[in-house]
């Protein structure tokens, strides 16, 4: 039984005939499509058929390994690790990490300290959350209001 990243790898070379990760809409769906072929015979590892219980969750679920794979895959991308380009966790500004370090220099001084706090505040305003829609839970009839 092939690994999920091996299946992907060899699916790539059957779609494009050489390792790329420049792939077109159609090649990934190729791809997929030969991966979602192998779970379903058994050659390709794949755990979790009570979770995605249908074809169509588990081709939903092959086209995003793919997509991991062509980020991750050090066979991909010329031996590179990945690294993402992301950081979990709230981020702070330039700004405010240099304020933090002159409050902790001046902690008494009233300048500093109500930049710092306004700077906070500042931050944390841009960081509120928008709330999201799920377009599964809305009967039929007023799914075409969500974009």
């Amino acid at each position: 039984m092939k690994s999920q990243k091996q299946s992907v790898l060899d699916s790539i070379m059957v779609v494009k005939g050489s390792l790329s990760k420049n792939l077109t809409k159609e090649e990934i769906k190729q791809v997929s499509e030969i991966i979602l072929s192998e779970i379903e015979s058994g050659e390709c590892r794949f755990d979790s058929f009570d979770k995605y219980n249908t074809l169509e969750l588990r081709f939903k679920y092959v086209k995003g390994m793919v997509n991991n794979w062509l980020r991750k895959s050090k066979e991909l991308n010329n031996g590179e690790k990945y690294t993402p380009t992301y950081r979990k966790g709230p981020q702070k500004s330039e700004t405010l990490k240099a304020l933090e370090l002159l409050s902790e220099k001046y902690p008494d001084n009233e300048e500093v300290q109500t930049a710092l706090e306004s700077e906070r505040a500042k931050e944390s305003e841009n960081k509120v959350k928008k709330p999201t829609i799920n377009v599964d839970a809305l009967p039929e009839h007023l799914r075409k209001f969500v974009s």
